[in-house]
């Protein structure tokens, strides 16, 4: 979605396409890891960990990240409803 942002294909600018993506990430709708873009959901990201696991050669990185994604998410539930 990055690149094809640049290569005219699309009537986005990259740095419009990159801000989107960036946002989404940050409001954590989004998954963004070398290109690859899941939604930000629990199902989503514990299919990517199971495909991973499941592949070859899986790719630890990839599984270290999604767990601190899923992580960080029970830790930011649990602190919403401290607040509460």
């Amino acid at each position: 979605m990055r690149s094809d942002g640049s290569k005219g294909q699309t009537p986005l600018a990259r740095g419009d396409v990159d801000s989107v993506i960036n946002r989404l990430t940050d409001e954590r709708e989004v998954f963004e890891w070398h290109g690859l873009l899941a939604p930000a959901t629990e199902e989503h990201l514990k299919a990517i960990i199971e495909n991973e696991r499941l592949s070859d050669t899986p790719r630890e990185i990839l599984i270290g990240k999604v767990n601190r994604w899923l992580q960080s998410a029970d830790t930011a539930t649990d602190q919403e409803v401290t607040d509460e």
